[in-house]
């Protein structure tokens, strides 16, 4: 009876085990310096919502002391800062699910690897990172076109302020300014808002007015003033 008792045990925590998984984001700066982020994923609506946030002065404060300088943020301006993005399934389109990374612009250049087998076991097929701000499409200079977490295992970001200055936030923290991302967990279900699957950074933007709309070219494609596509 004992034994079975004990195979029990570790069949539940096989299962919680698999159920709840979690993986990282690794940001390394311009002086070697590592951060984090952790993914997670199978946890309860009670579970994530125990996951601790901070307030905009608590994250400032810890950017100022250097004891975190990656955040996650999520919500409307000034919005709730975190370290764990807790995806859950849903449905409809990712953008639904992004949330902002965001870093201090001065670290830059910066690395940021993740072990894209976790997003491949997981069935997560479409989870991204991005610097296309689709609402100021027409400022160039981005770096990052959301390139998939299954289909590289590291990017590489510079300096591209104030060339691209809406993928930059000098305004949230008193005289620092933020570099920002924006950051998604995804499977297949849920599609890419935008028609844009791992554009080069190279890639240029051309501006044109078509019977008074505003569109713009970009590696060949057409997306209106929104970001849509438009064919």
């Amino acid at each position: 009876m004992k034994r079975f008792s004990t195979l029990i045990v570790l069949a539940i925590v096989a299962v919680a085990a698999y159920s709840q998984q979690s993986t990282m984001l690794y940001f390394t700066d311009k002086n070697g310096l590592t951060d984090s982020l952790s993914v997670v994923i199978g946890l309860s609506d009670e579970e994530i919502a125990a996951l601790p946030v901070y307030t905009p002065a608590e994250a400032e404060q810890a950017v100022r002391d250097s004891v975190h300088w990656v955040w996650l943020c999520t919500g409307k301006y000034p919005g709730i800062y975190k370290r764990e993005y807790a995806h859950k399934p849903y449905e409809g389109y990712m953008n639904k699910a992004e949330e902002m990374i965001l870093f201090p612009n001065d670290r830059i250049p910066v690395r940021i690897s993740w072990d894209k087998q976790f997003f491949i076991n997981n069935g997560l097929k479409h989870s991204y990172i991005t610097d296309w701000m689709c609402e100021d499409v027409v400022c160039g200079g981005e770096e990052i076109h959301y390139l998939l977490l299954t289909s590289a295992d590291s990017c590489s970001l510079q300096n591209t302020y104030p060339t691209a200055e809406c993928t930059y936030d000098c305004w949230s923290f008193d005289g620092i300014c933020l570099k920002t991302l924006r950051f998604a967990v995804g499977t297949s279900k849920n599609d890419i808002w935008l028609d844009i699957n791992n554009i080069p950074a190279s890639a240029s933007a051309v501006k044109a007015l078509r019977d008074g709309q505003l569109y713009i070219i970009r590696d060949g494609r057409t997306y209106n003033a929104q970001g849509m596509r438009a064919e």
